[in-house]
């Protein structure tokens, strides 16, 4: 369970923040999804990042 969320997260760097957004965009585009929706990712300590979940809602 989540106790506090915050975002922007102070944790990613732009260029970091950028490429989860492209990737994000390009899963959508992939399963053709044209709709509000939010792509959920897991970083690690050297701010590689994961995909964990797609919710088709907000």
């Amino acid at each position: 369970q989540k106790v506090v969320e915050e975002a922007p997260s102070p944790f990613l760097d732009a260029a970091t923040r950028k490429a989860m957004g492209e990737q994000a965009v390009a899963l959508a585009q992939a399963v053709d999804y044209a709709s509000a929706g939010t792509v959920e990712f897991i970083v690690d300590g050297n701010r590689n990042f994961y995909f964990l979940e797609m919710n088709t809602r907000l």
